[in-house]
């Protein structure tokens, strides 16, 4: 199935809460592989699951980037309801060209201030799926995290698969 979502749509998902129950492996995120569907789609994006380059399972989703050189694609979630002082970890897999930059993000937000934002930015180093993960402590008074991936480099898909949110066990 294939889906294309607006930044409009983008805005109204992210309002809606999503359970914060986590998987039997302590995932916080409702189907990290994409099999069913429902993330929502970021900035300028082109997004869509797929059949191809699948890690685990039968779909991943491919983050395409058909800008202009100074902008750049991305893709989020939001999980509502986390526990303020606990550390999580945040991590996926990535394929995409060698030295494509990929940028993660954890915008960790506190009512009434500023979110506390945790960046991870690195190329990839080859053409097969490679890890990324950021692990940190929940900021005091954080009701909330939004999980970013970007995709910065002009006329390159990324394929993301097997996501992972979660306190650190």
């Amino acid at each position: 199935m294939m889906m294309k979502l607006s930044l409009l749509a983008c805005l109204a998902l992210a309002l809606i809460p999503f359970p914060c129950r986590a998987a039997d492996d302590g995932n916080l995120l409702k189907d990290p592989s994409f099999e069913e569907g429902g993330w929502s789609a970021g900035r300028k994006v082109e997004l869509d699951t797929t059949g191809e380059n699948a890690r685990t399972g039968k779909t991943s989703l491919v983050l395409y980037n058909r800008a202009g050189p100074e902008d750049w694609y991305s893709f989020g979630h939001t999980v509502k309801g986390i526990e303020p002082g606990e550390t999580y970890r945040f991590a996926f897999h990535a394929r995409g060209l060698p030295d494509n930059p990929l940028k993660t993000k954890i915008h960790w937000s506190i009512p009434g201030e500023p979110d506390e934002v945790r960046k991870l930015e690195r190329r990839f180093s080859g053409i097969d799926f490679e890890l990324f993960e950021i692990v940190m402590k929940a900021p005091d008074n954080a009701t909330r995290a939004r999980l970013v991936i970007e995709n910065w480099q002009t006329g390159t898909d990324v394929w993301i698969d097997d996501l992972f949110f979660g306190p650190v066990r």
